[in-house]
């Protein structure tokens, strides 16, 4: 029986290693960093091998994974 892949995407940072360009409103994980798509939108493009992709992140973003991977489930973290 074949397992289906299921990639895990960690996105429910705060934003403080990449200070000053990433910050609690602007975490890094939405910004565009080197391209025209967020930084979450290009991981989950090269995830193609995975048959479903979760994105796992906190309560206060999880309105905005839609928008950057509108193909992936969210699960949101019940604590940081």
């Amino acid at each position: 029986m074949d397992r289906p892949i299921v990639a895990v995407v960690m996105a429910g940072g705060t934003g403080a290693r990449l200070y000053p360009a990433s910050r609690s409103d602007r975490p890094k994980q939405f910004l565009s960093l080197g391209g025209e798509k967020s930084l979450l939108a290009r991981t989950v493009d090269r995830l193609d091998f995975a048959d479903e992709v979760v994105v796992s992140t906190r309560d206060a973003f999880a309105d905005r994974i839609e928008e950057h991977a509108p193909d992936a489930d969210v699960l949101v973290e019940p604590a940081g």
